[in-house]
């Protein structure tokens, strides 16, 4: 259990959701880049990366430390159970993995 401060809980809401608006515009530049949209294929192709990416990246990584750190807010807990920042490094991981392996076609 992980005590948590006011203070922290915006700094990391903030963050969270600066690395989905970063995430959305990635995506949105990819698809604008006709070099890239092999990749992109690749990447939200269901049968290859895009479990991988948007479970693991977007679901565990970004949505719900998002929605953990907001239930926090809301009900005013100081104590949260689920580790929101082993998830965002997990999630930052399988980006870099995603990336690299859609990248390599």
């Amino acid at each position: 259990l992980m005590r948590s401060s006011a203070a922290s809980d915006v700094y990391k809401r903030q963050v969270l959701v600066l690395e989905l608006v970063m995430l959305a515009g990635f995506v949105a530049f990819g698809f604008s880049n006709p070099f890239a949209r092999e990749s992109l294929a690749i990447l939200f192709d269901p049968s290859g990366l895009g479990p991988w990416f948007v479970v693991g990246l977007v679901g565990l990584g970004l949505l719900v430390p998002l929605a953990v750190e907001v239930f926090v807010t809301v009900t005013k807990r100081l104590v949260r159970a689920l580790p929101v920042d082993l998830l965002c490094i997990a999630g930052g991981l399988v980006l870099r993995f995603c990336v690299v392996w859609s990248g390599m076609h």
